[in-house]
């Protein structure tokens, strides 16, 4: 273990110590890991924030110095968490499109454990503010590795708002043919594609997808997304949570551009808007 950042580690493991399938499990993996010296781990999410709670994953990533490949470090990580424990599921985040990110249910005697794996080269990796070296390979030690103020890129707000017009004309159209099944699908595209990007921008919140997102918007905020999810399938139901996620959008398109600093609104919101408002009165 003489790779191991100790004292920051111990602190860690101490800490999750209400959480002993946590612990034993991230302890365990440290100790099969310490001995490669061309990797390093860190910690993120919600361990590294101590914010940990029964049902918290463990996200970690490697970085790694050597000359292996994606494939043969899957294969090799895959043991290191056969080690663990039984593994109930194991795969890549291929439906997020994280071919790197190898995600593994395992089974610490009788209580699941979810550790998240993101692999990454050395001349890839960027740490947050966040984020905490738990074990540091000979390269990253002689290199130095800092924290960095790195942020990724803000979305196209653009392309979001001509899309989402589009949308909205989509999905009434799904709701008016009474395929019921797309137009709720559609809506969560919309919301996650869509609205939460704006929602993360305009309440400065992190862009952390929906995790406890109803503990980081205001009370206002949380009410109103609520409003734009349909209590059923009738097609009225259906259209009011389609015209409440449209004025939803629209309300936050101010607070986008003023965040912008310039008119990233180019398509006509408030003509298809009124298109399904009228719509709607001919269809019920």
């Amino acid at each position: 273990m003489s790779q191991l950042r100790q004292t920051e580690t111990d602190e860690l493991l101490e800490k999750l110590g209400r959480y002993p399938a946590i612990q034993n499990g991230l302890s365990t993996l440290l100790h099969q890991v310490a001995a490669r010296n061309d990797l390093s781990v860190f910690i993120q999410g919600s361990i590294a924030t101590n914010t940990t709670d029964p049902y918290s994953d463990v996200d970690l990533v490697f970085v790694t110095d050597g000359n292996l490949s994606l494939q043969e470090e899957s294969q090799w990580l895959k043991r290191v968490m056969s080690s663990l424990g039984p593994l109930v599921a194991h795969f890549p985040a291929t439906h997020l499109g994280m071919d790197n990110l190898l995600i593994s249910f395992i089974n610490m005697n009788g209580d699941v454990v979810k550790i998240d794996v993101k692999m990454e080269p050395f001349e890839m990796f960027q740490a947050d503010a966040v984020t905490k070296a738990l074990h540091l390979s000979k390269r990253m030690r002689m290199e130095s590795w800092r924290k960095s103020d790195f942020a990724p890129p803000l979305p196209d707000f653009e392309d979001i708002h001509q899309k989402f017009v589009g949308w909205i004309w989509y999905t009434y159209t799904k709701i008016a043919r009474g395929e019921w099944f797309e137009a709720v699908d559609s809506l969560d595209c919309m919301r996650g594609k869509a609205l939460l990007p704006c929602l993360h921008l305009s309440a400065n919140v992190p862009r952390e997808g929906y995790r406890r997102l109803e503990t980081r918007l205001p009370e206002k905020l949380v009410q109103q997304l609520r409003s734009t999810y349909p209590s059923g399938f009738e097609p009225r139901e259906l259209t009011r949570a389609l015209l409440a996620l449209s004025f939803m959008f629209r309300d936050l398109q101010p607070k986008i551009q003023k965040n912008l600093g310039r008119n990233h609104q180019s398509a006509d919101l408030d003509w298809m808007i009124t298109k399904v408002e009228n719509a709607q009165r001919e269809l019920l």
